[in-house]
């Protein structure tokens, strides 16, 4: 124990050290902003009077403008003092034994000391294999060989989907194991490096900091993602750049609190009301934003081999795009959530407020971006100047290298945002408040699991799957269409009777409309060359075709 003090200093099981670069990237921030406010300056300033051609349109994206500068400062919070934890296995070794101790009931992962001690490990043992029926508990009563744990659901009551699940799971199983650590893996995933668990006892076992630590996340990671992440899928960047108390789309390993246990009853009439009210009010989010309100930290680890892996189902453009929209249809909870983070974390300051609020709106985001993605294109059709925003490819395309992707991932991803923005997102928006009407009711998407050789092949080559009558197909080839169409219009007036006009006015519109085509070649190819199934049904084609011609003869004449 000599080499673990340090001047009379115990040593520290983790540490926690801000990232570099913070210098260089304040100042960038900055002047981004600054460049964010010049636009909104101008477009203020020029916007065309009444009764001028143009003048819905720039109000339209000035609303866009607004929206994504305000979305932009929201995200500064995962980017502003970026964290990074570590951990030393080789001190924890110094200081504690582990044993693996045999009961009845199957294994049990305790301290020496507490071996020593014989702590109890639990009121309940479950049997693994049932070949002793004659085993008891130490209240004599027959041990089970197996617990169900099921939850009533209500229409009254919003379930909170998985995050409700664990959390009953979570405290039923630390009432019956008597465990202070739990592990909590979701069912396709599984444990990729055998240092984890030592990893997050770190954390929990730090004499200064330990009982700070709410639980500890290892990001989600896959293990079947093709080199370019054909549908970016795989988180590089949100992982990297998330707050170091605020994760998303990860599991770990949970520390149970025994104060805090508590075991809901199945039944909602055996309970007092108003009580039972309270408590589930109080659990609408995912444990992850709980915790922290309470004074908590999260510890998020990110190990140079991954902790925890799991397969990449979706490989199918429906599949993905249906596991967007159920995933944004949390939405009806909005302004409770948003509340919530702005009043309930008050303590822990704007910054893990802001972080909070830039994943509870991604939803809303659909709206921005489907103005931004059409207008400019239909005005082109006209030739009618909007002057849109160039976008600030340059730092997202270094950030994404420097979080270990390539070039084409980075395009793709590019490709997939515009996509669940313009579809998925705005499925689960439309869907929301057509709920909150009574016009409709939030219903649970099943999505594939498997895949057939043919599709996972194709997926292997890294080529998107279109290859079914999914409603959002249709959006896509609208909207793609539309961008075609306009641009293949402006270039035409360009070289036949404009000639330079149209470049000094509509030049950025036409760069605009220029990338959008460029992101959706795999769509056109989809739309017209390719002859496998993977290919755009044609009745969806057809339909595509005929909405966007539609819609553009209409700009002419309307806008």
């Amino acid at each position: 124990m000599g080499s673990e003090h340090r001047k009379g200093e115990v040593l520290p099981l983790f540490e926690t050290r801000r990232a570099e670069g913070r210098i260089l990237y304040r100042p960038f921030a900055a002047s981004v902003f600054v460049g964010i406010v010049a636009i909104w300056v101008y477009r203020a300033s020029h916007m065309p009077g009444p009764g001028e051609d143009g003048r819905f349109g720039w109000i339209g994206l000035l609303g866009a403008e607004l929206w994504f500068g305000l979305y932009w400062l929201l995200t500064q919070a995962l980017r502003w003092n970026r964290l990074h934890r570590s951990t030393f296995k080789d001190r924890l070794s110094q200081r504690y034994i582990y044993i693996c101790r045999s009961v009845t009931g199957g294994l049990f992962l305790l301290r020496f000391l507490d071996a020593i001690e014989d702590k109890e490990l639990g009121s309940v043992k479950i049997l693994i294999d049932g070949r002793d029926p004659e085993a008891k508990d130490i209240e004599g009563c027959a041990l089970p060989t197996l617990v169900y744990l099921a939850r009533e659901k209500r229409p009254q009551h919003h379930h909170n989907f998985k995050a409700g699940s664990m959390n009953a799971l979570i405290r039923v199983s630390s009432e019956i194991s008597n465990g202070q650590v739990i592990l909590n893996v979701d069912c396709d995933m599984y444990s990729n490096n055998s240092g984890s668990v030592r990893d997050a006892l770190c954390f929990f076992m730090d004499e200064d900091k330990g009982h700070e630590i709410a639980y500890v996340q290892f990001p989600q990671n896959f293990e079947n993602v093709t080199k370019n992440d054909v549908y970016g899928s795989s988180f590089v960047v949100i992982n990297e750049a998330s707050s170091d108390r605020n994760s998303i789309y990860s599991y770990g390993i949970t520390k149970a609190s025994h104060d805090e246990v508590l075991v809901l009853p199945v039944c909602l009439e055996l309970a007092n009301a108003d009580w039972l009210e309270i408590r589930l009010s109080s659990r609408r989010r995912e444990n992850g934003v709980i915790d922290p309100i309470r004074g908590m930290e999260i510890g998020i680890l990110q190990p140079n081999k991954k902790g925890l892996l799991r397969r990449c189902s979706n490989v199918a453009r429906s599949d993905a795009s249906a596991a967007q929209e159920m995933v944004r249809r949390r939405f009806p909870n909005l302004p409770v959530q948003v509340q919530s983070c702005v009043v309930w974390s008050r303590k822990d300051g704007p910054g893990l407020q802001m972080a909070y609020c830039t994943y509870l709106l991604w939803a809303p985001n659909c709206l921005a971006t489907v103005l931004y993605s059409v207008v400019p294109s239909l005005y082109l059709l006209r030739a009618i100047s909007l002057f849109p925003q160039a976008s600030k490819y340059g730092y997202s395309l270094a950030e994404f290298l420097w979080s270990g992707g390539t070039v084409l991932g980075w395009w793709n991803e590019q490709r997939v945002w515009l996509y669940k923005r313009t579809t998925s997102y705005l499925f689960a928006f439309v869907d929301t408040i057509l709920g909150l009407f009574g016009f409709s009711e939030t219903s649970f998407v099943v999505t594939n699991k498997v895949s057939t050789p043919d599709v996972s092949l194709r997926y292997e080559k890294e080529l998107m799957e279109f290859g079914t009558s999914f409603p959002m197909f249709t959006v896509l080839a609208t909207l793609a269409m539309i961008n075609l169409i306009s641009l293949v219009w402006a270039a035409k007036r360009a070289v036949t009777d404009a000639g330079v006009r149209v470049f000094e006015t509509v030049a950025l519109q036409m760069v605009l409309c220029g990338v959008l085509v460029a992101i959706n070649v795999p769509l056109y190819s989809a739309l017209f060359f390719r002859k496998d199934n993977g290919k755009i049904p044609s009745s969806i084609a057809a339909k595509s075709v005929l909405l966007a011609v539609f819609v553009c003869n209409c700009s002419m004449f309307l806008l």
